[in-house]
Formats: C-alpha cells, sequence, structure tokens
C-alpha cells in the first residue's frame, strides 16, 4: 500500500460505483466524499495554542479531540509510526487526525512526532509522513488563527521543508508518491490551492470553469488523454472534447516552474510533462474559447472556498 491508498480511504468515507477502470476517478470526487460522510466525528478544530508531544501526560491529550472525541488513542499510535506505508498505523492516523482533510486540536499536537519520524528515515521512506504532515497544515477547514498556528511549529516547518527538498531530489520514489510530497512542499509553504489540488494529477483529472461561457469543465490529464469536457468521458468514449495546449518550459512562471523543475530534478520527466499541460492553454469543449487554465483552476477553487486562507 502506497501514499495514494492510505489517502484516498481518509478522503473517502464510502464508495460509489463508477464505469471506470480500477484506480480511476468519479467525478466530483471532492464533493461526493463530502455529501457521503458517514461516520460521526468532532467538529472540525478551529486552532488555538496545542504544542503537545508523546511525552505529554495522557490527560493532556485527553483535552485534546481527534475526529472521533478525546485523543487518547494518538500517542499509542505515534508510539507505532513506521516507515512502512503498508503499516495499518497510517490508515487509522489519517482518519482519526485529518479525516477527509479536516483537523482537530490533535492534528496539530501530533507534528512534532511526525517531523521527528520524518527527520529519521531515510528520504525514500518520508513520502506517507510528509503528505499526512502537509495534509494537517493545508487542511481546509482552518480558521483565521492558522497564521498562528504556523508561527507556533515555525521550526518544524522549516525542517519538514528541507526533508520535503531532500526527499523530491530522491530517484527511486514512485510517481504518485512524488506527486504527494510536490503537494507537501506546496502545503509547507501555504501556496494555495495547490497544496490541496495537485494531488489530482494522481487521479488525472481537475476541474475548471470556463471563463467565457461559464461552462463547468472536466479536465483530463493521465490515462485517458489531455482535453476538456462537460460530460463524462468515463461512460461515453464520443464526448465533445477541447484541446489542451502544453506550455513551454521556458515560459513556465512561479509554482508552475517550481514544479517542473522538482520533478526533472527528481527523476520524473512524465510528472513535468503532465506539469507542463496543468499550468497551460485550454480550449473550452462547449464554447471553443482558450483560456489559461491555472488561473481557471484556481477561480474555481477561490469559488468554493470563499474563506480560504492566504499566508
Amino acid at each position: 500500500m502506497k501514499v495514494a491508498a492510505v489517502w484516498r480511504a481518509a478522503h473517502q468515507p464510502a464508495a460509489r460505483p463508477s464505469a471506470r477502470p480500477p484506480g480511476g476517478r468519479c467525478f466530483p470526487l471532492r464533493a461526493a466524499a463530502r455529501a457521503l460522510a458517514s461516520v460521526t466525528r468532532s467538529e472540525p478544530y478551529t486552532p488555538r495554542r496545542h504544542c503537545v508531544t508523546i511525552a505529554t501526560a495522557m490527560s493532556e491529550w485527553n483535552e485534546l479531540q481527534d475526529a472521533y472525541g478525546p485523543a487518547t488513542e494518538i500517542p499509542k499510535l505515534l508510539e507505532r509510526l513506521s516507515p512502512d506505508a503498508r503499516n495499518k498505523v497510517w490508515g487509522e492516523l489519517w482518519q482519526r487526525i485529518c479525516h477527509q482533510g479536516s483537523v482537530y486540536s490533535a492534528s496539530f499536537a501530533a507534528i512534532p512526532s511526525l517531523t521527528n519520524a520524518a527527520a529519521r528515515w531515510r528520504p525514500e521512506d518520508r513520502p506517507m509522513v510528509l503528505a499526512l504532515a502537509a495534509a494537517i497544515f493545508a487542511g481546509d477547514n482552518q480558521s483565521s488563527d492558522f497564521a498562528h498556528m504556523r508561527a507556533t511549529y515555525a521550526n518544524e516547518l522549516s525542517s519538514l521543508r528541507a526533508l520535503t527538498a531532500e526527499t523530491l531530489r530522491t530517484n527511486g520514489i514512485a510517481r504518485e508518491d512524488f506527486i504527494y510530497v510536490l503537494q507537501a512542499a506546496l502545503a509547507f509553504d501555504g501556496i494555495r490551492p495547490w497544496d490541496l489540488t495537485l494531488d489530482r494529477l494522481n487521479d488525472g483529472e481537475f476541474e475548471a470553469i470556463c471563463p467565457n461561457c461559464g461552462t463547468p469543465l472536466f479536465v483530463a490529464i493521465g490515462d485517458y488523454g489531455v482535453f476538456t469536457s462537460f460530460e463524462d468521458y468515463a461512460l461515453n468514449e464520443n464526448v465533445r472534447k477541447g484541446m489542451l495546449y502544453p506550455a513551454q518550459a521556458s515560459e513556465l512562471t512561479g509554482v508552475g516552474q517550481r514544479l517542473y523543475y522538482s520533478a526533472l530534478e527528481g527523476g520524473h520527466p512524465d510528472v513535468a510533462e503532465m506539469l507542463t499541460y496543468l499550468f497551460g492553454t485550454a480550449e473550452c469543449a462547449g464554447c471553443g474559447q482558450q483560456f489559461v487554465l491555472p488561473t481557471s483552476i484556481e477561480r474555481e477553487y477561490a469559488a468554493g472556498k470563499p474563506n480560504t486562507i492566504q499566508d
């Protein structure tokens, strides 16, 4: 089991029928996951000053909350952290401290332990722990106190950034895991919306809105090809499609440029190529007009997340 399997289990409370091949994505995944929430859990955490370690008295962990109530199980799970991504501890920890992207008081309290584990392990063993720490910092239910939590854990963030950079330069990491580590790097720097959405490269699909006609679009970048569509192309191969035009490496700037060269340096030219499409130009399958794809994705995210926090 790699990072992707645990990530999907933590973000999808229930399966739903799909015409897609195994590992394919039913869209819109995020909306479905939230709508199908099937477990009773605590209210998402409004960050406060919590800095607890494994050594903290159990009574203090009892005062913190995870997804299911008092966080008394969290220190036991942190003691069992393993560099083996197949270890069952990861699935339970994700479900408790980053359930469907929500974070809790126990989530931030776990950051020092996650950071220490990442520092002890080899770069090729870090994707899981880095992905979890990043998901906590990128938790999409944060309040305006998020900046304070970054200040509280500034030392851990500095370490996590360095460990992530080293991991990205390590050859031999599986493509899906590499994409999660790329996303982690953005999360530790607070770069929205890509700290929450870049992992969709693993699903091969993004969502955007045509700025000309307002048509909601599916953007395929992966096994199904590279194109836009406003219909379910997994159910019907003959849907109307729009072209995707990749950006030239020399044209990339900002986040796109950073991700592109990180992928090349990490030995993933296939990911680098996918990124040129993601940060390129798209043709609307509805009206035929071309538009800048990353700008549209960012606007679509902002429209759905009016309270997005910017560092």
